[in-house]
């Protein structure tokens, strides 16, 4: 079920991130991107 605050919530992401595409990452409170991010992450931390 879709929440009537998501859009308001992905535009407040893109100004925090730059980033208007999902998935948005976060890990620890850092932002670490999308989809390329989060594997690039992954590769070099061994999540």
């Amino acid at each position: 079920m879709a929440s009537a605050q998501g859009p308001q919530l992905q535009k407040i992401l893109e100004r925090l991130t730059g980033q208007h595409t999902v998935p948005n990452v976060f890990i620890g409170g850092k932002h670490i991107g999308g989809c390329t991010g989060i594997h690039a992450f992954s590769l070099s931390h061994y999540i």
